[in-house]
């Protein structure tokens, strides 16, 4: 039998509190003590109260599956709102024994999975949006997090100008699945985890239909445009000035925000790119190496000149000498521009997928 081995006395009503302090006095300290059989029904729980909703619920516990019309849209009337809400633990901890439930509060549930025709998707949670203006820039293109302030001395629009708070453009008027817990864990037996961005939606077939064949999103609107995959960490996101990455100013280094929505990098894409420059680290390097080839034979056949007594005593021994002693140094550099060319090659041969030096990923992709 199910055990609860957590209780608030103080959340439940009188009359239960007054059954646990019963059985804390009597022979059974079994139940108080380490729990009491599920099925006694003593645990914390809602009454439901919300309008116009079918409940499924628990006599004895706190979840419920809810049916009923998202209020954003439902309180002015509106249609095609409609909603369905899976909830284990109406309130979380928040909830009293008994305490009226009469409409949804996501933030405050223990986990959930909340379904809607229409909404606006990330008001209910507070949720940062990818897109729009999350704070504002300064002369230099650096986000202004300091306070502005009115005529009258107040902070105003706080929200654009307080570091990570601002939370961009809500979608609105779109239908939405989100789930809302402690942890989600999505586990896949053998297909992978697949996350699609981007498809088009229905597109109507009747000639009559005003926009046949063009793409549809659920409230009939056209789907021309989507975002792909965004993954946001600690619901926040600093803009940045993307024109200032190219600038190159030691003096005055541009910093992007820690917390700012970058583009993800490709596997294959970077491989190629880091080939390219070993490539030409690796060709620059031949081209060195060929060129000091030339100064060495230019040497050694000017030493080869000398000995053969082509110029004046006098001079050639001198030249004889420092010619010489060029040449070692001229042998340390050939030895290392051929180092480059080999660790260019090696470098190339490692960064396939076969080495565990690899940028490439075996399991991940994405596109």
């Amino acid at each position: 039998m199910a055990k609860i081995k957590n209780r608030e006395l103080l959340k439940l009503v009188q009359q239960k509190q007054d059954f646990f302090e019963k059985l804390s006095r009597s022979v059974d300290r079994y139940g108080a003590n380490t729990g009491l059989a599920g099925q006694r029904g003593h645990r914390v729980r809602p009454t439901y109260a919300i309008p116009n909703a079918e409940i499924i619920k628990n006599k004895d516990s706190a979840a419920a599956i809810i049916l009923d019309n998202n209020p954003q849209y439902a309180d002015k009337a509106g249609d095609f709102c409609s909603r369905v809400a899976i909830v284990a633990g109406i309130k979380g901890h928040y909830l009293v024994d008994e305490e009226s439930i009469d409409r949804i509060n996501p933030v405050k549930d223990a986990a959930g999975i909340y379904i809607n025709q229409r909404a606006n998707t990330q008001q209910d949670l507070g949720l940062v949006s990818p897109v729009g203006q999350h704070s504002l820039k300064n002369e230099d293109g650096i986000p202004d997090f300091s306070p502005q302030h009115d005529e009258k001395g107040d902070i105003k629009d706080p929200k654009n100008r307080v570091k990570g708070s601002g939370l961009g453009q809500w979608y609105e008027a779109h239908s939405d699945v989100t789930a809302y817990a402690d942890t989600i864990q999505m586990v896949a037996r053998t297909g992978g985890i697949n996350l699609y961005a981007g498809h088009l939606g229905d597109r109507p077939s009747d000639p009559e239909h005003p926009k046949v064949g063009a793409p549809m999103m659920s409230s009939g609107v056209p789907n021309d445009t989507y975002l792909g995959v965004n993954l946001i960490a600690g619901n926040r996101i600093d803009d940045y000035d993307v024109t200032k990455l190219f600038e190159n100013n030691p003096n005055k280094p541009y910093k992007i925000p820690l917390h700012s929505l970058q583009p993800m990098v490709k596997g294959h894409t970077l491989m190629k790119m880091l080939n390219k420059i070993v490539q030409q680290q690796g060709d620059d390097a031949s081209i060195a190496l060929a060129q000091d080839l030339q100064a060495l034979i230019k040497r050694l056949t000017g030493i080869i000149a000398l000995l053969a007594g082509v110029f004046s005593i006098g001079a050639g021994v001198g030249e004889m000498i420092f010619a010489i002693l060029a040449v070692p140094s001229l042998i340390v550099g050939l030895t290392k521009k051929t180092e480059n060319i080999i660790n260019s090659v090696i470098h190339e041969i490692n960064s396939t997928p076969m080495y565990s030096d690899s940028p490439l990923s075996k399991w991940h992709k994405l596109n």
